[in-house]
């Protein structure tokens, strides 16, 4: 625990937040409990926020500093990567990822699902989402103003430049949707998952992931999951021995609250 805690500096929020009175007190007894060392009362104040539909970055933050402190690694990554789902340019969320990922000895590489979308827009992962809208702007109005000038000098050359930016910015304009709606993203969350050929439990695992490993989801079937690694092995493994982050946060829990985020 202490090598995780040398990499990784998870600071929790307590700052109160502009919700109905019933909901800032379950934060301040949350953070209470934080600073006691109560992790478990914590998560589950910090989870019944999240499970009356409070989806704030910072919420997720403090969930993964608790399962952080309560050395479940895995768990505490998923938090930070619906963080950085709902807050995208945020780097320190970035950062704080990486941190968990090299005190784990894991990859910081991002799973691929191995479709169109992934090499239409393979390029979208090393810009940010603000970058790629400034650019596909400045495509927009460049192409505009072409046209423009076409009016006075009218040149075939320059109908082809304003269509080919014209092009171009709708391409940074469908880059930054995919770049601010990813594809799911699974968190291995027990000590060892093993992945299966097929859905078989009782079947020899094809092989085994460590806890934080994350993979890509390239199909949801019940209490199964298709899945796919960083480096392009595939196969099947039990839906609730990972965490799934896409639009919400599905997270195998044990604090006997109702269902999953």
């Amino acid at each position: 625990m202490k090598t995780r805690v040398k990499y990784v500096t998870v600071f929790l929020l307590v700052a109160a937040f502009g919700w109905a009175d019933v909901k800032s007190d379950i934060w301040s007894d949350a953070v209470r409990a934080v600073e006691n060392g109560r992790y478990d009362d914590a998560l589950k104040g910090f989870w019944r926020l999240a499970d009356e539909g409070v989806m704030s970055p910072e919420l997720y933050q403090n969930l993964a500093a608790c399962y952080q402190r309560s050395g479940e690694t895995g768990k505490a990554l998923a938090c930070l990567e619906f963080a950085v789902r709902l807050q995208p340019s945020e780097e320190t969320y970035h950062a704080m990822i990486n941190g968990l990922l090299r005190s784990l000895d894991r990859q910081s590489i991002r799973p691929t699902g191995g479709g169109w979308r992934d090499a239409v827009f393979f390029w979208t992962d090393h810009i940010s989402p603000g970058l790629l809208v400034i650019g596909g702007l400045l495509l927009w109005f460049t192409a505009w103003g072409i046209l423009l000038l076409r009016l006075w000098y009218p040149r075939r050359a320059l109908t082809l430049s304003a269509a080919i930016l014209l092009l171009l910015a709708c391409y940074a304009g469908a880059g930054w949707w995919h770049r601010t709606h990813p594809l799911p993203v699974g968190i291995t969350v027990r000590t060892e998952t093993p992945i299966f050929f097929g859905k078989n439990a009782d079947d020899v695992p094809r092989f085994i992931l460590s806890e934080g490993e994350r993979i890509a989801i390239t199909l949801l079937d019940g209490s199964w999951s298709k899945i796919r690694t960083s480096d392009g092995k595939t196969g099947w493994c039990q839906t609730d021995s990972i965490a799934i982050v896409s639009n919400t946060l599905q997270m195998p829990r044990t604090d006997m609250l109702e269902p999953d985020v």
